[in-house]
């Protein structure tokens, strides 16, 4: 049995149509399956919850949607030892799939799940907000200025949706980016890396820890990134003029940006920040918070995922 969680609205509504394929295929091969429809933002938490509680037994979760809507359904798994996880994607970014090499092609992916004969056991982040509330996973990264203000905003944008339909969603990360690195904050923060000694930087731009490779609707932002080395991938730029972010960007795409000075790279098993204003944090591209200070570190449990 495979319990499918389905986010018609990702990729602005067009995973709707791309669902009906999926089921139709499902029926043809006779599969056996349950089709599960979110229908509001946390639905996918809600949803996975209530499969992982109908019994013991270990359920085939199958996530349809986003890399936001893994993303719920990861925070709804209490117990990832009753849980093996598959993924057709239909979101706009899919850094998920892309780092994990799954097809884009919705039936090349389900494909994959249903005649999938390996499990791989991959790690997952958690971030603390440090101010009292539940901790929260990622699958993908997460991060706080730059990146978070990137996502926060492309949430927002009426032109994604519009270049969404003509397959071209990922100019609007571009487009939002530059004007980002021209007007965006900067911040002075203490690391704490692996609860050791803390370290004054200035003129932070931003700080994302990485489980996967690819952020932002397919850039390399950690491309040594291994998601079952049981280390988090810290990317943190910093120092570095605007006008210099700007003239290395386009590093970012190939990702030679770890080359540049002011742009430091390593592996942790925790990395904690205390910036010295709010800014934005996102977990896998969802947005909605503003924090001084939060801490990311690997989740001690790996999750089963369908190769």
């Amino acid at each position: 049995m495979y319990y499918f969680i389905v986010n018609r609205k990702s990729r602005t509504g067009k995973a709707k149509k791309i669902w009906e394929k999926v089921e139709a295929e499902l029926k043809r091969r006779k599969v056996e399956y349950e089709a599960y429809l979110t229908e509001y933002a946390g639905h996918a938490s809600v949803l996975a919850d209530q499969i992982c509680g109908e019994d013991d037994s270990v359920k085939k979760i199958v996530v349809f949607g986003g890399d936001g809507t893994v993303n719920e359904v990861v925070n709804g798994i209490e117990d990832y030892r009753n849980v093996i996880l598959g993924y057709v994607p239909s979101g706009s970014s899919n850094d998920l799939a892309r780092s994990m090499g799954i097809p884009r092609d919705s039936l090349e992916a389900l494909d994959r799940v249903l005649n999938s004969k390996n499990l791989i056991y991959i790690d997952h982040g958690q971030i603390d907000f440090c101010d009292g509330n539940p901790t929260r996973r990622f699958a993908v990264s997460a991060g706080i200025g730059f990146d978070a203000a990137v996502c926060k905003e492309a949430m927002h944008s009426t032109v994604k949706e519009i270049l969404n339909r003509f397959g071209l969603g990922k100019l609007t990360y571009v487009g939002i980016a530059v004007r980002q690195i021209l007007s965006g904050a900067m911040f002075d923060a203490q690391i704490t890396v692996n609860d050791n000694k803390k370290h004054t930087v200035r003129n932070v731009f931003f700080m994302t820890a990485m489980n996967q490779k690819y952020e932002g609707g397919g850039l390399p932002m950690a491309p040594q990134a291994d998601p079952t080395d049981g280390l988090l991938s810290v990317c943190l730029v910093h120092g570095i003029p605007r006008w210099k972010i700007l003239l290395m960007f386009p590093t970012i795409f190939a990702g030679k940006h770890v080359l540049v000075k002011g742009i430091d790279t390593f592996n942790c098993k925790s990395v904690e920040l205390q910036a010295s204003r709010q800014m934005d944090v996102h977990t896998d591209g969802e947005v909605g918070i503003q924090r001084s200070r939060v801490k990311m570190s690997i989740y001690p449990d790996k999750i089963r995922m369908m190769q």
